[in-house]
């Protein structure tokens, strides 16, 4: 075992189920980290493309995560419908929601791009409600009428007629990361899949084909030392770390509840845009950002209703083995 592999299992991984506060705590981090992902990504593309900066930034993250898996004495036992789902979520996330956005930088610029992807909340409301059984209660919808009304008004001064292919990319993979997010919110919360078998099996899966992609759309990377340390970034810290606290977050948090703090991402992305890519903010878009901050926090402290989270986890779990006939797999 690697020093890195026991540091990381003792240290970094978390092995019980977080409190609320943990994992609010959790799901900001990771939305501070992401926010700055479009704005690295963008300076990546100025020497390669995006499949190959997606395809080497999951990969990455997966074989960073590979070692601390492989080196757990009890190791995930997954059945088919367990990979199947790891599949569907390398697909969605990684190799069609991320890439299709990285594609739409070529036409809009990063804060457009990161207000496209706070519109999450809206199709997790609805799908939640029927998919998950996550009820909002009556403050948490009244937070994410604000917050997204934030998300107007920051998104209109960014809005113009010449991108519309951007716009679409950029909204179709807004919809995979919608599936990704209320698939991998099932998985966690139900305790199918360990946390980090549900980070790292799909970034292998999402990582390897896109990579494969790249190497055939856009040929073999012959990048700047400086470009090869932007990929190495988005691996380590936007990609296994990130993406590591996001899915521990998952069990505890509500679909909703964790992807409104993707609305923090055109935040964080405008304040890093503004230094390194001038991209200038005007007074109504501060307007806005306060917006999204007030309906985030009426989302968090509103209390979820009645619904699938109503149940003990016991009788939650017992349900779904008669339903699936499969027992979760032991930890």
């Amino acid at each position: 075992m690697t020093a890195w592999s026991r540091f990381a299992r003792e240290r970094l991984w978390p092995t019980v189920k977080p409190s609320r506060a943990a994992a609010l705590r959790e799901a900001i981090l990771a939305n501070i980290i992401w926010s700055s992902s479009f704005v690295l990504v963008k300076l990546a593309m100025a020497q390669a493309g995006p499949f190959t900066i997606g395809g080497v930034r999951y990969t990455l993250g997966f074989l960073i995560l590979l070692p601390i898996l492989l080196s757990r004495k009890s190791r995930p036992r997954l059945t088919r419908r367990h990979w199947l789902m790891m599949l569907v979520l390398g697909l969605a996330g990684y190799t069609a929601g991320n890439s299709l956005m990285y594609l739409s930088l070529y036409a809009i610029n990063p804060t457009t791009a990161s207000l496209i992807l706070s519109l999450i909340p809206l199709p997790i409301l609805f799908m939640g409600i029927f998919w998950l059984r996550e009820t909002p209660g009556v403050w948490q919808v009244l937070g994410l009428v604000v917050c997204l009304s934030g998300s107007l008004l920051f998104l209109l001064p960014a809005w113009t007629p010449s991108e519309p292919t951007g716009l679409v990319l950029c909204t179709v993979g807004m919809l995979c990361m919608t599936l990704f997010g209320l698939l991998g919110r099932l998985i966690a919360r139900d305790n199918q899949v360990e946390t980090l078998a549900l980070t790292a099996l799909p970034l292998g899966f999402g990582g390897g084909l896109l990579l494969i992609t790249a190497l055939f759309v856009e040929g073999v990377p012959h990048l700047a030392l400086g470009t090869w340390g932007l990929l190495l970034i988005l691996g380590v810290f936007n990609t296994a770390l990130a993406y590591l606290i996001y899915n521990h977050a998952l069990q505890t948090l509500t679909a909703l509840e964790i992807n409104i703090l993707f609305n923090l991402g055109p935040l964080g992305t405008a304040l890093i845009a503004w230094p390194l890519l001038g991209d200038q903010l005007s007074g109504i878009q501060w307007v806005g950002m306060i917006l999204v901050i007030a309906g985030i926090i009426g989302v968090q402290s509103g209390k979820a209703g009645t619904g699938f989270a109503a149940k003990p986890d016991a009788q939650l779990v017992s349900e779904l083995d008669e339903e699936s006939s499969l027992k979760p797999p032991s930890a």
